[in-house]
């Protein structure tokens, strides 16, 4: 059964702020139809904060990163400029080819190219390294630095062996429903140019409409019944859209619609980033092995066995008019794991391929960030991760930069 929060004791409001808690605005009537279909699925309570909260309402009680906001654009907008103008700072756009050594294996500094010319920076304390899961092993291999037979078979001088460098990637896979309401959705608010732009007029001027929230409904379930952990993120969006087949921005579906997604929590797979040649500027070879272990083929049947359980609920059945795209051909395991392998991807939240430990040839980094056999040369994103957590990374990725940023204070002269 659905249990709410009790009065406004956990939900916080946090304005202005890299990361806020916030209560958004109800902006479609089928997160409501959403919320009872949770109820009849009979999906078992999970604690939350001495609580019990089975799901949360995009509208209601969720906690959402805000990865943009005006007035702290502003705000670094001016400390950015103040740097610059006590000359502080400088900024130089270009792309990394790679890391600068001395003879004692010493990160010193940059080689860049800017507009076709090749540029070196010096460094005199440390280098940090802050290009995501797929630029920073990439960036490490082409420097020297990772597996020595990787290295040795595109020419490149092997500076220190380090067979870790781009192993352990890690990513959630989720699956996705699509499907046609016979009501209004979210698609009928924004499918014109004029209601686009009235959108982003009332979230720039009045922080309100539909572009201030996630718009979502959604929780962290347990498929293993009462008692057992989370382990699948479920999202109802009242949003239909198209992915195209040769990548590019999603495409709104000329029709009411909406979306019900699904992502198990903790992957077992393990994938891998590795450069395909010596050229900064051609991409890496990125392997995410999605569904290469048991474990996580279990998980995507549970998780898909739930939705088709969601969908089946008489709320949802009398709010829609036809699934999008074909559904799974029955509820036994080959066909629901068919169906997720046919209609799943990334939710970008790669991580762990320059993951902390403290063994040389399982990890990357020690504790401190910094390249195991080399020196003064820090890393600083989403590839530190030793594991994927369980849900979204954009907080832990910013805690890992205020840690990081803790460190460099501490070991300045």
């Amino acid at each position: 059964m659905l249990r709410t929060l009790p009065g406004k004791r956990y939900l916080h409001w946090m304005h202005r702020a890299y990361l806020g808690l916030f209560l958004a605005y109800l902006a479609t009537p089928l997160l409501v139809v959403a919320v009872f279909a949770f109820n009849d699925s009979g999906i078992p309570s999970l604690p939350w904060r001495g609580a019990t909260l089975d799901w949360f309402i995009g509208n209601g009680s969720s906690r959402t990163g805000m990865l943009f906001d005006r007035e702290i654009a502003v705000s670094m907008g001016h400390s950015l400029f103040v740097a610059l103008l006590v000359s502080v700072l400088s900024i130089v756009c270009g792309t990394t080819t790679a890391f600068l050594f001395d003879a004692q294996r010493g990160a010193v500094g940059v080689e860049v190219l800017v507009r076709g010319q090749r540029h070196r920076f010096g460094a005199r304390r440390e280098v940090v390294l802050s290009a995501g899961a797929v630029a920073t092993p990439q960036l490490l291999q082409l420097s020297g630095v990772g597996d020595a037979a990787l290295l040795q078979r595109h020419q490149i001088p092997v500076l220190q062996h380090a067979p870790a460098v781009g192993r352990n990637l890690q990513d959630h896979l989720c699956t996705s429903f699509f499907l046609r309401a016979n009501r209004s959705t979210m698609n009928d608010q924004i499918r014109h140019p004029w209601q686009q732009a009235r959108a982003l007029l009332a979230y720039w001027f009045r922080r309100r409409g539909l572009l201030a929230t996630t718009v979502k409904a959604g929780g962290f379930l347990s498929t293993a019944g009462p008692g057992g952990l989370p382990d699948v993120q479920l999202y109802f969006n009242p949003l239909s859209y198209q992915l195209p087949d040769n990548g590019g921005a999603p495409r709104l579906t000329p029709y009411s619609g909406y979306t019900i997604f699904f992502s198990p929590c903790r992957p077992s797979s393990r994938g891998s980033v590795q450069i395909s040649s010596a050229n900064v500027h051609e991409a890496p070879r990125i392997d995410p092995a999605y569904l290469s272990t048991g474990q996580d083929r279990q998980a995507a049947i549970a998780g898909a066995r739930l939705v088709r359980s969601l969908l089946a609920t008489r709320a949802l059945a009398q709010v829609t008019a036809a699934a999008m795209q074909p559904v799974p051909a029955g509820d036994d395991d080959a066909s629901l794991l068919q169906f997720v392998r046919a209609h799943s991807g990334s939710v970008y939240h790669l991580c762990g391929s320059c993951a902390m430990g403290s063994d040389a040839r399982l990890a990357v980094l020690n504790n401190q960030l910094q390249v195991h056999g080399v020196s003064r040369l820090r890393v600083v994103d989403a590839s530190v991760f030793p594991n994927i957590t369980s849900g979204n990374i954009n907080a832990p990725t910013m805690m890992v930069a205020e840690k990081a940023a803790a460190l460099l204070l501490l070991h300045r002269p």
